[in-house]
């Protein structure tokens, strides 16, 4: 266990962060309790994996989703060792006061069966690989709308006398904030028989300075600038626009920049067709109050769009940098 422990201590200074936007892909790998940032893979006792935390966003309820569809990441281990691994696989609710939990903003997930897998004890010969896929299930429930959920993955050796060592994934989903219509169920089907496919949101950074107090502004006519959606591809398809967060997309707030509050942004679309290789404007306005605590700020925030009834979650983000007057 010392060895270990040494060889966790050198790794430390190995470190770096990978960062994959489309599917907010980040690797944190865990081992007696203690969170690690590891460079591609980390191995604990003759077992190594790339499977680190991932997050899945607008999950339906009443569907059942495979994350080896949704973003390509079956979960894959491999024995490092030169006998034979087994490998026991289990959900396990993260604590409530985790770190990483409390800075995702998620919930600990109200059930770990919600996650299953299609195998959940692997026998890996040694210097060999095997895999299982991860499923997922929101119960077909409302209450579900919205919300934020995380899971841990534990990993095992259940032979060679190391049982409870082994390593701690961890899966973050959302739940849509609503059910999706059945033109949208439609889009979900012509998306995976389209294939390909992408879009833009432009600008990807727009600076707007001496922002006005007490009364709505409008971008477009204000700024002289606008948000829009760029569809280059040769079909319609419907995009939806919500406002998030800097932590929420894995980006850096700008230094001395604070978070506008949503409830002072107006985003007055939140469902936007783009007929086939087109660009479409999106109406977005500001009303921050002419109060002190406004005054001769600096504000940021963002904007997501997203293709609807996508597998996997094509997201854009528009960043608005914003100053406001004395």
């Amino acid at each position: 266990m010392k060895k270990i422990a040494d060889k966790v201590l050198k790794q430390k200074h190995l470190i770096r962060k990978v960062n994959i936007k489309r599917i907010l892909l980040s690797l944190t790998f865990f081992l007696s309790q203690q969170t690690i940032t590891v460079p591609l893979s980390f191995a604990a006792a003759g077992m190594q994996t790339k499977f680190g935390s991932i997050t899945i966003e607008n999950l339906q309820p009443g569907i059942t989703y495979n994350t080896r569809e949704l973003v390509n990441m079956p979960l894959i281990v491999k024995n490092t060792g030169d006998g034979k691994l087994v490998v026991k696989i289990e959900t396990v609710p993260p604590k409530p006061d985790s770190p990483g939990l409390i800075k995702a903003g998620c919930e600990v997930i109200p059930d770990p069966s919600w996650v299953k897998f299609s195998k959940d004890e692997l026998e890996i010969a040694p210097g060999g690989s095997e895999g299982t896929d991860i499923l997922i299930t929101i119960p077909d429930d409302d209450k579900y709308l919205g919300k934020r959920y995380q899971v841990d993955i534990s990993l095992t050796q259940v032979n060679r006398g190391f049982i409870g060592i082994g390593l701690l994934a961890n899966l973050r989903f959302s739940v849509a904030y609503r059910r999706q219509t059945k033109e949208e169920a439609d889009l979900r089907k012509k998306v995976e028989e389209f294939g390909t496919f992408d879009f833009e949101l432009l600008p990807k950074k727009q600076v707007l300075e001496n922002v006005p107090l007490g009364k709505e502004i409008d971008i477009e006519k204000d700024f002289k600038t606008s948000l829009k959606i760029s569809n280059p591809n040769d079909v319609e398809f419907l995009y939806y626009m919500d406002l998030v967060t800097f932590r929420d997309v894995d980006m850096l707030l700008p230094g001395g920049f604070e978070e506008l509050p949503r409830e002072l942004i107006i985003l007055k679309e939140k469902d936007v067709k783009v007929p086939e290789n087109t660009v479409k404007k999106v109406k977005l306005g500001l009303k921050i109050p002419n109060e002190e605590k406004y005054k001769n700020k600096k504000f940021a925030f963002c904007v997501r769009g997203t293709v609807a009834g996508a597998p996997v979650e094509l997201s854009q983000i528009s960043r608005f940098i914003i100053t406001t007057k004395e």
